[in-house]
């Protein structure tokens, strides 16, 4: 198979190179990368069939690399350093992984099931999800108000309401706290934790959505027992990232 390492760190793809070639004898290693853009120019440009696909890179993730190349039909192994937890979700959406630092028999063990298996599709969008929530759990951020310093949670925001230059936040343990920032500075912090701005007042986690209703123009309902309204024109865009959740 047509094989490609994509790794942030040159050590990691020698030493991954290394083993391949001694051990995988039927891998044809054409190219390596460093980099998610370098990384996504060797793809098109080389069409693997393998890529081995290090998920932390210094300028994004591999999931970065994947959805600037969706369409084409590649096969995955991860190579990590995550955490346990991160590997259960690996495993639990059938996929491939290697812990770092390689072992050259699960090595082996890899690449045959990869030979043996289709190209991954819609389970990688999956994992990427579960994933985002890992890491979301052990996020925390900062808030301050005239009186008193918030160590928050972000997986705990259950949203977040604008008031002209300043923004109160909700979450499921503390009262409300009430920040001179505002919400467009709390969207752009929260937006890749799976936070979305569905009116031009509420930013809300997705994640703690119970139910949505289509009545009155559209409202959410969060699991503290609030009601947000959504924009009309953001209808459609709540509801798929609300399916993808």
């Amino acid at each position: 198979m047509r094989t490609l390492l994509i790794d942030d760190e040159q050590q990691a793809i020698s030493a991954l190179k290394a083993e391949i070639i001694y051990h995988c004898k039927d891998l044809d290693i054409v190219g390596e990368a460093r980099s998610v853009k370098e990384a996504v120019k060797q793809i098109l440009a080389l069409a693997p069939e393998l890529i081995f696909l290090d998920i932390q890179l210094l300028d994004g993730t591999g999931f970065d690399i994947l959805d600037a190349v969706k369409g084409h039909q590649v096969k995955v192994i991860f190579t990590t350093a995550f955490s346990q937890y991160a590997i259960k979700a690996i495993k639990f959406n059938a996929l491939d992984y290697l812990l770092k630092p390689i072992d050259a028999e699960e090595l082996v063990e890899a690449v045959k099931r990869a030979e043996a298996a289709a190209p991954q599709g819609v389970q990688l969008d999956v994992l990427k999800r579960q994933l985002d929530i890992i890491r979301m759990g052990d996020k925390k951020i900062v808030l301050k108000d005239s009186r008193s310093m918030y160590i928050i949670k972000v997986a705990e925001i259950v949203r977040c309401e604008a008031h002209g230059a300043y923004t109160d936040v909700f979450t499921l343990t503390e009262p409300k706290i009430t920040i001179s920032k505002s919400l467009k500075e709390f969207e752009t912090m929260l937006e890749d934790y799976g936070f979305f701005r569905t009116h031009h007042s509420h930013l809300v986690n997705l994640h703690l959505v119970k139910k949505v209703d289509k009545a009155d123009g559209g409202t959410l309902y969060m699991q503290d027992g609030t009601q947000i309204p959504i924009s009309q024109r953001k209808w459609e865009q709540v509801i798929r990232l609300i399916a993808d959740k």
